[in-house]
């Protein structure tokens, strides 16, 4: 199916993952024309997590890679893939999965060592601000004595740049999560399992 200029009607953002005083943020890096189409699958953006809605767009080659996103009418799009359109590889095929990022917070004390004493000390507490795609993992209700106990668990799907250790504790919102597990062998992103448990 060819394509012409004409069908490329939606404005879309380019966004970029930059470095501020506080951490990192998605950042406006130009815009571009694009045919933009919602699909009824779903995008599997995180691999042990819930699916996502699915954009396809189609817009002119340019200089794009998994470590960028676009927005779409105020929507964040976390792309998943970028190749060139078939029928005319002068134009890209991008998909992406619909998603709402949220701000994550992780505080942390580094230690360093006294050169003359050789003995460790603890720096000042720095918290580092992040974006992250969220996805629900399970809610599980434990029953015990003498209280029940609910369990959430989420996925958080961060840029490649944002590295979590296991045990860390991360503020989404107002609720503190806890590192669980961590899978970072993707080349442009990487997922934390984090848990949250309170009384039911």
């Amino acid at each position: 199916m060819a394509i012409r200029a004409g069908e490329l009607r939606e404005r879309v953002e380019v966004l970029t993952l930059a470095q501020t005083e506080t951490g990192y943020a998605w950042q406006a890096d130009g815009s571009l024309w694009a045919k933009a189409e919602k699909t009824s699958a779903k995008n599997l953006f995180s691999s042990i997590g819930l699916g996502a809605p699915t954009v396809r767009f189609v817009l002119r080659a340019r200089p794009l890679t998994l470590h960028q996103a676009l927005r779409l009418r105020g929507q964040h799009c976390f792309l998943t893939d970028i190749a060139p359109l078939p029928e005319n590889r002068l134009y890209l095929a991008v998909t992406a999965a619909v998603i709402q990022p949220v701000t994550c917070r992780v505080t942390r004390r580094t230690k360093t060592v006294d050169p003359e004493t050789l003995r460790p000390t603890l720096q000042p507490a720095q918290t580092l601000e992040f974006p992250a795609c969220c996805t629900e993992k399970y809610v599980k209700l434990t029953e015990g004595m003498p209280n029940d106990a609910v369990a959430r668990a989420l996925v958080l799907v961060t840029p490649k740049v944002i590295g979590l250790r296991v045990g860390e504790v991360v503020r989404i919102g107002g609720e503190a999560y806890r590192v669980q597990i961590v899978h970072d062998l993707d080349p442009y992103k990487n997922e934390y399992e984090v848990l949250r448990e309170e009384d039911a």
